[in-house]
């Protein structure tokens, strides 16, 4: 992914990016994820992973309304 190895390690020990992390749970907890990957379209959750014809169902669903 283009991190190499020692600026991983730094940034874990230091807890550089620990606020992003909490905040980034916070909001998961807020909005009902409870997994990964969650997707949303217009707002509407799409929970795991799921084939393209679901997203697509979502979508013409959000697009209708």
């Amino acid at each position: 992914m283009g991190v190499s190895l020692s600026a991983f390690r730094e940034a874990f020990a230091s807890h550089k990016f620990a606020q992003k992390v909490e905040d980034d749970d916070v909001f998961g907890k807020r909005v009902c994820v409870n997994g990964t990957p969650a997707f949303f379209v217009n707002g509407v959750s799409i929970a795991g992973a799921q084939r393209i014809e679901k997203f697509k169902q979502g979508i013409d669903v959000q697009l209708a309304a």
